[in-house]
């Protein structure tokens, strides 16, 4: 039977004589890709190592920062603890006086001796609240820096307690005032 395609009078197509379209017979390469400039690349590296300094200059900022703050929280905590230890024993120990004296003489005389405490240990709260003080932080280090602004705060409120006191004053302030920014330094009930 012959080929279905091929007609009666025609002769077979022969494929490789048919008109080309103004195309090579080679495949086409593909375009090129265009390399960035040199100077870019130049730039993503500095862009890099500019990155990478800041980080690890940050890291070394924040760790002694982080050193500073433990030290003037230890002294904080420490001045806190030795505050409330002396006076916290003495106005125990003055309390039955208090509870049964009411000449104005007799309490000037137990005020004078809660005076004479709080003139012990005013010195070490005092270094204390100097050391925290300047304890330099970045202002991007939020965290470190609420860290020592409450440290300061407690002991700039329970040193102007103890000198209220050392003069003879009732202190300033309220004791609640002082057992919130002592749970905000300390994490610890006033």
């Amino acid at each position: 039977m012959g080929d279905p395609h091929r007609g009666l009078d025609e002769e077979p197509l022969d494929l490789g004589e048919l008109p080309q379209s103004g195309r090579s017979a080679e495949p086409a390469t593909p375009p090129r890709r265009r390399r960035p400039p040199a100077w870019s690349l130049l730039v993503l590296v500095g862009l890099l190592l500019a990155a990478l300094t800041a980080g690890l200059v940050d890291q070394r900022a924040r760790s002694t920062e982080q050193v500073a703050l433990d030290r003037c929280g230890t002294d904080a905590r420490a001045a806190m603890l030795r505050a409330d230890a002396v006076m916290g024993a003495m106005q125990e120990y003055l309390r039955p006086a208090y509870a049964f004296e009411t000449s104005e003489r007799s309490r000037a005389g137990l005020d004078a001796i809660l005076a004479q405490e709080a003139v012990k240990v005013e010195p070490r709260l005092t270094g204390a609240l100097g050391l925290c003080e300047h304890v330099a932080v970045w202002s991007v280090h939020r965290q470190l820096a609420r860290e020592r602004d409450a440290y300061v705060a407690y002991l700039r409120a329970r040193l102007d307690q103890i000198r209220a006191t050392a003069q003879g004053r009732p202190p300033t302030g309220s004791d609640e005032r002082l057992a919130r920014l002592r749970q905000e330094a300390f994490g610890v009930d006033g």
